[in-house]
């Protein structure tokens, strides 16, 4: 599965902006990720957005933080 979601937020990219890096319009962009993409389709994405193809693919980490009020340990879940 393709992250390209998370990282875009994380960057605070459009994906109409990585389609611009990556020399294409949103709606081929589109068709690419539902689609099958090659590996050549895959490291550009990945050059576009600056990040290395591994992340692409990898789940997103799962951040832990300190509630303030009682100091539990609390996991963030992205949906």
């Amino acid at each position: 599965m393709i992250n390209i979601d998370l990282i875009c937020k994380n960057k605070k990219v459009t994906k109409t902006e990585v389609a611009t890096r990556m020399g294409l319009t949103r709606e081929r962009l589109h068709k690419i990720l539902k689609g099958n993409p090659t590996l050549a389709n895959i490291s550009k994405i990945a050059d576009a957005l600056g990040v290395p193809i591994q992340e692409i693919f990898e789940p997103p980490k799962q951040p832990k933080v300190k509630c303030p009020a009682c100091g539990e340990i609390l996991t963030l879940q992205f949906v």
